[in-house]
């Protein structure tokens, strides 16, 4: 689910970035939904350690990076 969420709100970044048409929303929803999967996980798991560690980043990526 991650590796789908990532590829997605990565393509959209990409037409962004490239001048292309791109959907703002679908970048805020992808955010947000990538946001409470890692909360969850955090909140559920400690291991595997590494997944536990990206989680802990995804959700101080949301909370410190505004999208642009």
């Amino acid at each position: 689910m991650d590796e789908t969420l990532y590829s997605a709100e990565t393509n959209e970044q990409y037409l962004q970035f490239a001048g292309y048409e791109y959907d703002k929303k679908n970048i805020e929803n992808l955010s947000k939904m990538n946001f409470l999967i890692s909360e969850i996980f955090v909140r559920s798991f400690s291991e595997p350690r590494i997944l536990l560690l990206s989680s802990i980043e995804n959700i101080s990526n949301a909370l410190t990076n505004p999208l642009s």
